[in-house]
């Protein structure tokens, strides 16, 4: 009966950490995942029902729960609509307090869910948000394509779409850091900046704002557009566009390319600029491509191409056919120096991320 309960299984929007004041656990025991059965009978509790026969719809108000082979949806109210003969459902209609819980252990909610059969689609609107094992996507509207295994989250007037990458997925967490603080393997020697950050940093959940997202199942990829912000641990990086290609399983981030006024701002305050960043996390290394250019204070290295070895901390500047590799260093004055050796800076205000 309910194809929304059955179909909020599609909530597999990939990689994001559980928000802050999120929806209370279900009424019922703790989520244990069971084999999928779209074809299980289906049990709504509802205050009222109403059926109107001639327009085909089936109204329950009043603590809607509905549950289907493990999967549950909670509203105030939800709108049944049927074929002429009663034998299908075509439609769902999910307003107020709307929360489900799929099969397997995947959560979404929203002001209001829209399910339809016949083009086998799940649309979340009004603050709609899915997590799953502590990972979480929000945005306005949230829409699934259960047939295609794609899904579009975009963002409201006010709010941009949020993704939160989870400190406990941490290859997922690493590979998307790898990108954001790339800019600090490069550029002029420091003795402070050196020093390698702590495990507890790198293992800080990543976050990501845009205008919009996209998941494309099959293809293991998820995109951010429009106004991408990524941040962790004081890191920061914008672009117009970031595409974040995943393992099968999408557990791990594989690749990550950023394209579009690409600028990368790092804990330490080094600034890195290029037309594309592109961050591989077997190879760890990031690639800054077109008229690349990092920076700190005044320590400027530039060129056509960086590419940084973030495991080796090594660095490659190249120029292009029209600009050779331009570098330029200022020595610290003698007040930095004390006994012959040179002391760390004392830490200035934050960068202006």
């Amino acid at each position: 009966m309910l194809g929304v309960v059955a179909a909020a299984a599609g909530l597999a929007l990939a990689g994001a950490a559980r928000p802050a004041a999120a929806p209370p656990p279900p009424i019922d025991a703790a989520c244990r995942p069971t084999s999928p059965g779209r074809h299980d009978p289906v049990t709504v509790d509802s205050t009222k029902m109403e059926r109107f026969g001639k327009q085909n719809v089936v109204v329950f108000s009043g603590n809607v729960v509905a549950r289907q082979s493990g999967s549950v949806q909670y509203s105030d109210r939800t709108e049944v609509y049927l074929d002429e003969k009663e034998n299908r459902i075509l439609r769902t209609v999910s307003t107020g307090n709307v929360r489900i819980v799929t099969r397997d252990c995947r959560n979404g909610s929203a002001r209001r869910v829209e399910y339809d059969d016949l083009e086998q689609s799940l649309m979340l609107r009004g603050d709609a948000r899915v997590w799953h094992a502590g990972d979480v996507v929000g945005g306005e509207r949230i829409l699934i394509d259960l047939a295609r295994d794609r899904a579009v989250a975009e963002r409201g007037p006010r709010e941009p779409v949020k993704a939160m990458f989870a400190a406990q997925r941490r290859d997922a967490a690493a590979g998307a850091a790898g990108l954001v603080a790339g800019a600090a393997a490069v550029g002029p020697p420091s003795t402070a900046d050196r020093a390698a950050r702590p495990r507890e940093e790198r293992n800080e959940p990543v976050t990501v704002d845009s205008d919009r997202m996209e998941r494309f199942g099959k293809e293991s990829l998820v995109v951010f557009s429009g106004n991408v912000v990524a941040r962790q641990s004081g890191s920061v990086q914008y672009a117009d566009r970031m595409e974040v290609y995943l393992d099968e399983k999408g557990d791990r981030i594989l690749r990550t390319v950023s394209t579009g006024n690409v600028r990368i701002v790092t804990r330490d305050c080094r600034t890195g600029t290029a037309r594309r960043a592109e961050y591989q996390d077997l190879e760890q290394r990031v690639v800054l491509s077109g008229n690349a250019r990092v920076w700190q204070e005044d320590n400027v290295v530039s060129g056509e191409s960086i590419v940084i070895y973030l495991s080796q901390d090594r660095s490659v500047v190249e120029g292009g056919t029209q600009e050779r590799v331009k570098a330029v260093f200022y020595p610290r004055d003698d007040k930095d120096k004390k006994d012959g050796a040179v002391t760390a800076r004392k830490p200035t205000a934050p960068c202006a991320n």
